[in-house]
C-alpha cells in the first residue's frame, strides 16, 4: 500500500515536470513566462489599425462637413448702406463761409455730382459798421479793416438810412451772424453790431446726387466747421439737374 502511494505520487511529480519544464520535448520555455499567441497579436493589431484608420476618416469627414457647411463659417458684418448711394442738400451758405465751404468740397473731387442753387430770402441778419457821415470816414475805416486782416466787406451805396454803412457778413440764420460778430469783435472791431437785415438775401445750398457712404461721412464732419448748416438726405429727383 505505501508502495503504490509513492508509485502515485512519482507519476504526479513526473506530469508537473513535464507540463511546467517541457522536459525531453522541444526547447525548454523561459520559467515563469507563457508561450505567446501569434494569432491573436495579428487579431488585435487589425482592430487597433482598423479603429486608427476608422478615426482619422472620422476626422477627415468632420472637418470637410465644417468647411462645406455655410453655417458653420465666421459670418462678416457687412454696412447695408456701404454700397448704396446717397442724394444731399447742404445748405444755406454765403459770404465768408460760401468761400471755405467752396475750397472744401473742391478737394472731394465730385464732378458733375456736386451742383448748387441760389435761395433768395427777403430777410436775415447781418453783421455791420454803422453808417458813417462822409466818404472819407468810409475809406478810413476801410483802412483800419484791412489793417486788422479782415478783407470780406462792402460799403453800402445808394440812398437810405444804411448809406455808408459796412456790411461785413449777410446770414440766413442769427447762429451763423453771432459767430461772425464774435469773430471781429475779437479781432478788433469794436464798432461792429450784429442785426436783422431787411433785404433781399441771396444765399447758395449745394445739391449732391449719387455720391457713396464715404463722402457724406466726410460732409457730417465738414458740417461741424460750419454751425448754423444743414444736411439732409433727400428723394435723387430733387437732386437732378434739369
Amino acid at each position: 500500500m505505501r508502495l503504490l502511494f509513492l508509485l502515485l505520487l512519482l507519476a504526479n511529480l513526473t506530469f508537473v515536470a513535464v507540463n511546467e519544464f517541457d522536459l525531453g520535448w522541444g526547447e525548454k520555455a523561459p520559467q515563469g513566462e507563457r508561450p505567446l499567441h501569434p494569432e491573436l497579436i495579428q487579431l488585435r493589431n487589425t482592430v487597433k489599425v482598423g479603429l486608427g484608420v476608422l478615426s482619422a476618416t472620422n476626422r477627415t469627414d468632420t472637418s470637410t462637413k465644417r468647411s462645406s457647411d455655410p453655417s458653420l463659417k465666421m459670418s462678416t458684418s457687412v454696412n447695408p448702406e456701404q454700397n448704396k448711394l446717397f442724394c444731399l442738400e447742404w445748405g444755406d451758405f454765403s459770404g465768408e463761409d460760401l468761400k471755405k465751404v467752396n475750397i472744401e468740397l473742391e478737394k472731394l473731387k465730385l464732378g458733375d455730382k456736386l451742383g448748387q442753387r441760389e435761395i433768395e430770402q427777403d430777410t436775415g441778419f447781418w453783421v455791420y459798421m454803422p453808417p458813417l457821415k462822409t466818404k472819407a470816414k468810409v475809406r478810413q475805416k476801410v483802412r483800419e479793416l484791412k489793417n486788422l486782416g479782415v478783407t470780406e466787406y462792402y460799403v453800402v451805396s445808394g440812398k437810405g438810412k444804411w448809406r455808408n454803412a459796412i456790411s461785413l457778413g449777410v446770414f440766413k440764420t442769427k447762429e451763423a451772424a453771432e459767430k461772425l460778430y464774435k469773430k471781429r469783435k475779437a479781432q478788433g472791431v469794436r464798432s461792429a453790431k450784429l442785426g436783422e437785415r431787411a433785404s433781399k438775401l441771396i444765399s447758395t445750398q449745394f445739391i449732391l446726387n449719387g455720391v457713396r457712404l464715404e463722402i457724406k461721412d466726410e460732409l457730417r464732419g465738414l458740417q461741424k466747421d460750419f454751425k448754423g448748416s444743414v444736411l439732409n438726405d433727400v428723394p435723387c429727383t430733387l437732386t437732378r439737374q434739369p
